[in-house]
Parts: structure tokens; C-alpha cells; sequence
């Protein structure tokens, strides 16, 4: 494999942090995105910072404009937002792929030993 592309790695990327940053934008609050996640204001703020620190490779690049209401999305998180709710939604197929717990153990599944 000497030649040939590495695959990518996400590293520390969270999905929380997506969450938290399209929420952000969809409601033009953090105090609203937080509420739908079940965190505080400041756990969606320091969700959204890990993001941008994540984007600029160890350097805070940042995705909206903070200062402002409701706030602006940079070039960055332009181009971002699009990426992030896509990569939301596939990963929400993968939640409604998941077997409820209820269900009983059926011909080709394993509980999971404890």
C-alpha cells in the first residue's frame, strides 16, 4: 500500500458537533439547538469552537460570525453547513437501520455480551 492513498481519518471529529452547528443555523439560536440536543447553551458554543478547531486543523477557522443576530455564516460555514446535513442524514439512516432492543433475537443477530 506503499503507492496508494491512505484513507481518510475523522480523527476527533464528533457528530455532536455537527449537530450543534447546523441546529445552531437552522434555529439562529444556540440557546434552541441546545434545548433540541439536551445540553446547555455553552455545551452547543464549545460544540461548534471543537468544530472550527477541527475545520482549521488545530487552528480556529471560523464557520459564523458570532457577533451578530442571528448569526452569519462565513465562507467557511458556507460551505460547511451543506457537507454537515448531508453527513447528518446519512448517519440518521444508519440510526433507523439499527434493530430496536425490544425486539427479540431473531435468526443471524447476537446479543451483545456484558
Amino acid at each position: 500500500m506503499s503507492d496508494e492513498t491512505p484513507e481518510i481519518q475523522f480523527g476527533s471529529l464528533r457528530v455532536a458537533w455537527l449537530e450543534a452547528f447546523v441546529l445552531s443555523v437552522r434555529y439562529k439560536k444556540r440557546l434552541a439547538a441546545a434545548a433540541e440536543m439536551g445540553v446547555t447553551q455553552g455545551t452547543v458554543s464549545k460544540h461548534i469552537k471543537s468544530l472550527e478547531y477541527w475545520c482549521g486543523s488545530g487552528r480556529r477557522r471560523l464557520l459564523m460570525q458570532d457577533n451578530m443576530w442571528p448569526p452569519v455564516l462565513t465562507e467557511a460555514g458556507e460551505v460547511l453547513l451543506p457537507k454537515a446535513e448531508n453527513a447528518l442524514t446519512i448517519l440518521r439512516g444508519f440510526r433507523e437501520f439499527r434493530q430496536p432492543h425490544d425486539e427479540g433475537a431473531e435468526a443471524g443477530t447476537e446479543q451483545a455480551v456484558t
